[in-house]
């Protein structure tokens, strides 16, 4: 029961979150290049950079209710084929969507060289636990696929816990390591703690 509680609210939590993050998502359609992680991106907004960013916007919150969906309730128990279904649609969307714009928009983040290295390093761990949840799924080993999917989706909320860290400490960070640093923070301590907590 206690369970079932815990993942109710877990998957409201990330029902509410992915609301307000295509929330504010609209305000890009109309961008403001004086402030926010845009004020130095008005050169290529129109050339490329928009399309990648609306793409981005688009599928993580769609991403965070199909995932969060898939992992904290048992549907291949009741029906097998709508979670393959779900699933497919869920990896189609972030290899072919998701993932590139996350690519992409990583070599314009924010802090220069340690900013870029670092989303480099979340796109490119995103990338790895999603292939080896797929490659667990074809070996027919659920607990394994279960547990690399839960990884991913840890990933996945970082945007959304950059953004309380940003609130908490300051959006005006003078130093680039300072917002590489954050970045780091919005999922690191987050994987550390499913970690230890999943061999308890």
């Amino acid at each position: 029961m206690r369970n079932i509680i815990a993942r109710s609210f877990l998957y409201c939590y990330s029902v509410v979150i992915s609301t307000l993050i295509f929330y504010t998502g609209l305000s890009y359609f109309y961008p403001d290049f004086n402030r926010g992680f845009l004020y130095d991106k008005i050169d290529i907004w129109d050339d490329f950079y928009k399309y990648f960013l609306w793409m981005h916007l688009i599928c993580t919150p769609f991403l965070m209710v199909l995932c969060g969906l898939l992992i904290f309730f048992n549907i291949h128990r009741k029906s097998v084929r709508l979670h393959r279904l779900l699933g497919k649609t869920a990896a189609y969307i972030a290899l072919l969507l998701f993932l590139p714009s996350s690519l992409l928009m990583s070599f314009y983040s924010f802090g220069g060289a340690p900013g870029i290295a670092a989303f480099l390093l979340l796109t490119g761990l995103s990338l790895m636990f999603l292939i080896f949840a797929l490659k667990r799924i074809k070996q027919r080993n659920i607990q394994q696929h279960r547990l690399w999917m839960t990884r991913f989706y840890i990933l996945l909320l970082s945007g959304v816990n950059l953004r309380i860290l940003l609130w908490i400490f300051g959006r005006d960070l003078s130093q680039g390591w300072q917002y590489a640093l954050l970045s780091v923070a919005s999922w690191l301590p987050f994987l550390i703690v499913y970690e230890i907590a999943k061999n308890k």
